[in-house]
C-alpha cells in the first residue's frame, strides 16, 4: 500500500503537469522535508516510465558551519538513490533593516532558477504547516489577499515551472513517513533562532493557538485557498480593465483610469505594476497615486517608491524603473560601433542593429557613433520638408520629458542620422526594395 506521501506525489503529476517536463529539478536541503519529497521522487521513478532526467541540487548560504558536511550528506543520499546532484553556493549581503531571511530565500530561488530549462520542474518540500506559518505571517504583514494567498501548489517560475506536491501533507504526515523508511536528515541549528520570525511563528504562536484552536492549520490552509480564488478573481477584473486602459506600448490613459471606482484602480495599478515586473507600492504611496490620478490637466504629477517612477504626461501615466539621468551622465558611448554586437548603453539600455531589406539606415552610414542629447541638436525626418531642433521634433512627437535625454542618437562623422526607435534622418534612410538598411531597437 502506498503512502500518503506517494499518494500526494502521484496525484500531482496526474494533475497539474501541461506539458509534461523536461527535466525534474529537486530542491534538497538535507532536511526531513525535502529528504522525505527527494525518497519519495526517487520511488516514483521507479515504478513509472518517465521521459525527464531528475536532479537533486544543495543551495549552500555560507550561513552555517556545518553547511559543508551537509552538502556531503546531500550527495552521499542521492548516490544511494540514484539521483543526479549539483551544490552551489551563494553570497548573502545584507543591508541593515534587511531580513536575512527573505535574502537567502530570494538567493536560494534565484540559484535554482539558474539551473532550470525551457519546461523544467523546480519541486521544493513545503506541506500544509508551512502554509499556515506563511499565512500567519503575511496576516501579522498586513498584506491583502495576494499576500494570505501563500504559496500556491504549482506555478510558472522562469523557463518552468514550481511544484510543491506535498502541500496538503502536514509535517507529521512528513515525519511518518521519514520513520517508515528509516530516512537520516539533517538538522539545521537556525530552525530553533527565535529571532526569525517564522521560528517564533512555528515555536511559539502556532502552538499556543491550536492549544485553544484545534485544527487551526488545516483551517489557515483552507483560508489561503479561498484567498488565492479571490485573487485570480481580481487578476481576471484587472485583466479586462487593462484591455480597456492600457495604451499600445502597455502604459496607462489617465481619463479611462479615472472613470473606474477607487478599488479598481488600486486593482488595476497594482496589475499594470506586475506586467512590467516592477514592486508594487505600500499602501501610503499608492494611496498618494490614487490621489493624483484627478490633478489638473497640466500638471506633472510624480509619485516614487523603491525601484519605480510613476509619472503623467499628456493624459498618459507611465511607470519607470529609474529617474533618467540629466544629459551629462549620458556621454557619446561608442566612437565606432560595431553593429554586430550588441551595445550595453549607461542607462541600462541595450541597443542592437539589425540588417533588414528594402528600409532602415543606409549602410554607407558607417562607422557609427552613438551619443545622446546634449542640446542644441537639428535635424530632419524622412519624409518632412524642414530642419528644427531635436527638442522640437521630440515634443511633436509626444516623447515624455524625462525619456528625451536617454534616447540614443546615432552619428555618422558629426552628422545627426537616426534617432533611435522614432526616425532616420532625411538623406540616410533606403529608398528601394532592392536596398539593405538597418534597423535599431532598444532591450531594458
Amino acid at each position: 500500500m502506498t503512502s500518503r506521501v506517494e499518494q500526494a506525489l502521484e496525484k500531482f503529476f496526474q494533475s497539474n503537469l501541461s506539458p509534461w517536463p523536461s527535466d525534474v529539478i529537486v530542491a534538497y536541503s538535507g532536511g526531513i522535508d525535502s529528504h522525505v519529497l527527494l525518497h519519495a521522487m526517487a520511488q516514483w521513478m521507479q515504478r513509472h516510465a518517465f521521459p525527464f532526467s531528475c536532479q537533486a541540487i544543495y543551495i549552500d548560504h555560507q550561513l552555517s558551519p556545518y553547511a559543508a558536511a551537509w552538502a556531503k550528506h546531500c550527495q552521499a543520499i542521492c548516490q544511494s538513490l540514484n539521483i543526479d546532484y549539483g551544490s552551489f553556493k551563494v553570497e548573502l549581503n545584507a543591508q541593515r533593516g534587511q531580513s536575512l531571511e527573505a535574502l537567502a530565500r530570494d538567493a536560494r530561488y534565484q540559484a535554482l532558477q539558474r539551473q532550470m530549462r525551457l519546461n523544467s520542474l523546480l519541486l521544493t518540500g513545503q506541506h500544509s504547516d508551512d502554509q499556515a506559518e506563511t499565512v500567519l505571517l503575511q496576516l501579522f504583514r498586513g498584506a491583502g489577499p495576494q499576500g494570505l494567498a501563500a504559496m500556491p501548489r504549482h506555478k510558472k517560475m522562469g523557463p518552468g515551472h514550481l511544484g510543491r506536491p506535498l502541500l496538503g501533507l502536514t509535517r507529521a504526515q512528513l515525519l511518518d513517513y521519514a520513520r517508515q523508511y528509516q530516512l537520516h536528515w539533517v538538522e539545521d541549528e537556525s530552525n530553533q533562532v527565535l529571532r526569525f520570525a517564522r521560528n517564533r511563528v512555528r515555536q511559539q504562536i502556532l502552538p499556543l493557538v491550536h492549544q485553544h484552536f484545534k485544527g487551526v492549520k488545516h483551517c489557515l490552509a483552507r483560508s489561503a485557498r479561498l484567498c488565492a480564488q479571490s485573487q485570480q478573481l481580481l487578476q481576471d477584473l484587472a485583466g479586462l480593465d487593462y484591455a480597456k486602459v492600457a495604451t499600445p506600448d502597455q502604459q496607462l490613459y489617465s481619463a479611462p483610469l479615472q472613470a473606474l471606482s477607487r478599488a479598481r484602480q488600486a486593482n488595476l495599478i497594482r496589475y499594470w505594476l506586475q506586467q512590467h515586473h516592477l514592486p508594487c507600492p505600500t499602501e501610503r504611496k499608492l494611496n498618494a497615486l490614487l490621489a493624483q490620478l484627478t490633478a489638473r490637466e497640466d500638471a506633472q504629477p510624480c509619485i516614487e517608491w523603491p525601484g519605480v517612477t510613476v509619472r503623467r504626461f499628456q493624459g498618459i501615466w507611465y511607470a519607470t524603473t529609474k529617474l533618467a539621468c540629466p544629459s551629462h551622465y549620458l556621454p557619446n558611448v561608442a566612437p565606432h560601433w560595431d553593429l554586430r554586437q550588441p551595445l550595453y548603453l549607461p542607462n541600462g539600455q541595450t541597443l542592437k542593429a539589425q540588417l533588414t531589406q528594402g528600409t532602415g539606415l543606409i549602410q554607407q552610414a558607417m562607422p557609427l557613433r552613438v551619443g545622446f542629447r546634449q542640446g542644441g541638436e537639428r535635424c530632419k525626418p524622412a519624409g518632412y520638408a524642414h530642419s528644427r531642433p531635436l527638442k522640437k521634433w521630440l515634443q511633436d512627437f509626444k516623447v515624455p520629458p524625462w525619456q528625451r535625454h536617454s534616447i540614443p542618437l546615432l552619428y555618422y562623422q558629426h552628422t545627426l542620422v537616426a534617432v533611435v526607435g522614432y526616425f532616420i534622418c532625411h538623406g540616410w534612410q533606403v529608398n528601394t526594395a532592392k536596398q539593405s538598411g538597418y534597423m535599431f531597437y532598444l532591450e531594458e
